[in-house]
């Protein structure tokens, strides 16, 4: 691999501040720093990027790799340079700004399909200047004590995967991890039965707690995945078929990260910054069906599936003959699967628990259906209809058997009463089983999981495989030193991303030809975000040359300087 440093000129970073007021302070203009949000509740005090650590001594409870994130130029474009490009920047008419599809700095346009430029889609969340103090770009080890003992694995740069990438990648390189999400959605109500296959695409190197809040825009829709009906006789053949439709559309939708994550691209950063950025995939956010459509029924490590597909010597394009041949592999008939051309790609890395489906979801659809067995239904149900009603948490007055709309919010109560109510009822080892789990998956969900809480759910799930004969949930811990805590890859956000990316467009259709109004009206929707982003900023940008030396303009500008910084 060709070391870039040789042909680049490296460049002090000069940070070019995003404060439309900050002229007006007398600030320290070549650093920023990157502090995290002190209102998120998980401040280790973990300060900086690789910016502000430059030619500075790292903590003794932090170690920061060395050589990564260089920034090669301060010469890049920023959101307010596109926009200042612009020959309708300065007109006053709204319509005039969206009948020019050029007028506004956005992301890249959609094709026929709906399809983006997935390497534009990452850029435009890196380069997005609502994102400037909460990016992360280098990989780093984090320690509760200066004695470097417990290892915190809270974001995705902050696990073994991204440090074992960065080892890969030439000197300099920053890394962007690319986070996934697909899952069909119904776009219709009541009648219809229309249902959206869309994919989304966000960037693992914004931080946790910005990430996942539902309002953040953190997710961006890259393609809408086609949804076909085969008409072979057989149901498997066309479920093999289906699922290898997706695997090549992934692979010509994905295609510009997989060559950037090979041989990397150079990107500008919030403030004009310019990288050498590669993309490997960090997650792939997707349920349970939707994960085994993606790799196989085992989630065997990498290595492991690609040398059983060398095993198989049927013509894949015989389906009933390869699809036998598959399933003594317990593989789905794909034969080609995407990941195998993108580099770094691990199905056992990318493909993590997910909260909301393989604990909550998990939990009603099987762990509450063993203790209906070993305690009763009814006896079951009627303990949970005389319990008393406590303040903050849920009452079932009528029991659950009888429940017509279930959530994810029922799951999480129904969790909170259930080893109280099947103690001394049910057998000694089955309680102890089902409180073993349930200690596994409310640690498991830990923001910021240690090495000291990853041996205690490591013990939990032993009690557990010792006292009911079922090996579940073994890849935990791995998963949680490879890519951080698994509560940021929940599907909450990504199912909350379906409302702004599919279900609200679609409300604003005929109901005739989904896909591309559902495009029209999301790419009229970014126009006017992103142009009231850029008047925002540019209305607050004072020159300090303006300033008048009279009484009354020092008054003014004092008054100015008192107020706060506003975060458009």
């Amino acid at each position: 691999m060709v070391d870039i440093l040789q042909f680049a000129e490296l460049v002090e970073p000069c940070r070019r501040s995003l404060d439309p007021l900050s002229s007006q302070f007398p600030l320290d203009h070549d650093r920023v720093s990157y502090d995290p949000d002190p209102g998120d509740g998980m401040d280790f005090g973990i300060g900086g990027d690789h910016f502000d650590t430059a030619g500075e001594e790292p903590s003794s409870a932090e170690e920061w790799y060395e050589g990564a994130g260089t920034c090669y130029s301060q010469d890049g474009t920023t959101f307010l340079d596109i926009f200042n490009a612009d020959e309708f920047a300065n007109s006053n008419y709204l319509s005039t700004m969206l009948k020019n599809y050029e007028a506004v700095p956005r992301c890249s346009p959609r094709d026929q399909a709906g399809n983006r430029d997935p390497v534009e889609c990452l850029e435009s969340l890196f380069s997005n200047p609502l994102f400037h103090d909460k990016l992360d770009f280098v990989p780093r080890r984090v320690y509760t004590t200066a004695a470097q003992v417990l290892h915190v694995y809270l974001e995705w740069l902050m696990g073994d995967f991204a440090w074992d990438i960065q080892n890969q990648l030439p000197r300099g390189a920053t890394i962007l991890g690319t986070v996934l999400s697909s899952d069909k959605t119904n776009i219709t109500t009541m009648t219809g039965a229309r249902v959206a296959h869309p994919l989304l695409l966000g960037l693992a190197n914004i931080r946790m707690c910005t990430r996942t809040k539902l309002s953040s825009g953190a997710f961006l829709l890259t393609a809408l995945l086609p949804i076909p009906q085969y008409l072979h006789p057989n149901q498997q053949m066309r479920g093999m078929l289906e699922d290898r439709l997706i695997h090549e559309c992934l692979v010509i939708v994905l295609k510009p990260l997989m060559i950037a994550a090979e041989i990397g691209i150079m990107m500008s950063d919030p403030v004009g910054n310019i990288c050498h950025c590669y993309m490997p995939l960090a997650a792939y956010i997707v349920d349970t069906p939707e994960a085994c459509m993606l790799t196989w029924q085992n989630f065997s490590i990498h290595h492991g599936i690609i040398s059983q597909l060398v095993n198989i010597k049927a013509d894949p394009n015989k389906l009933k003959a390869f699809f036998e041949a598959c399933t003594e592999y317990w593989l789905n008939g794909v034969h080609t699967p995407f990941w195998m051309y993108w580099l770094y790609a691990d199905p056992s890395v990318f493909l993590t628990l997910e909260s909301l489906h393989h604990w909550h979801n998990k939990f009603w659809d099987h762990n509450l259906h063993w203790c209906l067995v070993a305690v009763g239904a009814l006896e079951l149900d009627f303990r949970f209809s005389i319990l008393q009603p406590i303040t903050g948490y849920r009452h079932f007055s009528c029991g659950i058997l009888k429940l017509k709309q279930v959530t994810a919010r029922v799951h999480c109560d129904v969790q909170c009463y259930i080893i109280g109510l099947i103690a001394g009822t049910a057998p000694r080892h089955f309680v102890t089983a089902i409180c073993a789990l349930m200690d596994v998956q409310y640690m498991a969900q830990s923001p910021s999981p240690d090495d000291d809480l990853l041996t205690s759910i490591d013990q939990s799930l032993l009690i557990y495989h010792q006292n009911k004969d079922l090996e579940l949930m073994q890849s935990i811990t791995a998963s949680m030193r490879k890519v951080g805590a698994l509560i940021q890859w929940s599907a909450d956000a990504t199912k909350h991303a379906h409302i702004s990316e599919i279900k609200d467009p679609t409300r604003h259709t005929n109901n005739n030809d989904y896909d591309p109004q559902i495009c029209h009206h999301l790419d009229r929707l970014e126009k006017l975000w992103r142009f009231e982003i850029a008047t925002m900023l540019k209305s607050h940008v004072v020159d300090p040359g303006t300033e008048t030396e009279d009484e009354g303009g020092e008054e003014e500008g004092t008054a100015c300087d008192e107020e706060e910084p506003t975060d458009p």
